[in-house]
């Protein structure tokens, strides 16, 4: 008689926040990701205001969002072969470097639009780089069976914060104006910084131990490169000493 097989249970609706690591993702994304849409407003809103003119304000989202078709074919290639935290702790840094920029610029030339696309056009460059790395390193952070509710976590962070993001840029510009809301998502992106620098690698320990297996096992069939991987000059050098020594005792014992 054959058993029927049982129903898997569900998995709750904030399983994969049990996960250490997705849960400091998940804290910093929410936060950082607030930050980015107060700027998104406060820059568009600032050129607006400086131009009164449509044509300005559509040049500016085509520095925005213009690198994300161009670059993002090239952007995704360089994740799958890059260390997914690394990278995007880099563009967190240097979108932090970014904001701050704005807001200096607010301050220094508050009149140059030159300037204000120029630092949107890094931004978009950025940006193009940082979304792949996020949908890449959910992957790396849960298990199999949690990766749809963490995509789904991450899609309610991204609704929560078009909402909570142009509410604090509306309430920062009309109080303390356009640089402390620039200030304020590049204090934002502190969150995510430590959040990453406090992650674990648990995916990228468990892969470079396998292509270290992999390495040890291509040199124990005789070859020197395998699955287009070329062996550690160090690891070649140990196989050579290996293999001496099991040469010298196969020739003792047999005189």
């Amino acid at each position: 008689m054959v058993k029927s097989k049982q129903a898997e249970p569900p998995v709750g609706m904030f399983a994969s926040l049990k996960t250490p690591n997705f849960r400091r993702f998940f804290v910093g994304h929410l936060v950082s990701n607030c930050g980015n849409w107060a700027t998104n407003i406060a820059i568009g809103l600032l050129v607006l205001e400086r131009t009164d003119s449509g044509v300005a304000l559509g040049i500016l989202a085509i520095c925005q969002y213009g690198p994300l078709l161009v670059v993002t074919p090239w952007s995704g290639l360089v994740v799958d072969r890059s260390n997914t935290r690394r990278l995007l702790l880099w563009t967190q840094i240097l979108e932090m470097v970014q904001s701050a920029g704005l807001a200096v610029a607010t301050v220094l030339v508050p009149d140059s639009l030159i300037t204000f696309y120029a630092v949107a056009l890094i931004g978009g460059c950025l940006l193009a780089f940082d979304n792949p790395a996020r949908r890449s390193l959910i992957n790396e952070m849960v298990d199999k069976d949690h990766i749809p509710n963490a995509v789904a976590l991450s899609s309610t962070v991204n609704a929560l914060s078009r909402t909570v993001g142009p509410l604090v840029a509306g309430s920062l510009i009309t109080t303390v104006g356009y640089t402390w809301c620039f200030t304020f998502d590049a204090i934002s992106y502190l969150v995510m910084v430590g959040a990453l620098l406090i992650l674990r690698d648990p995916a990228g320990r468990r892969a470079r131990q396998l292509q270290l297996h992999r390495r040890h096992a291509a040199l124990r069939q005789g070859g020197f490169a395998r699955h287009g991987h070329p062996v550690h000059p160090r690891l070649r050098r140990t196989e050579c000493r290996r293999r001496h020594r099991h040469a010298s005792v196969r020739a003792t014992t047999e005189r």
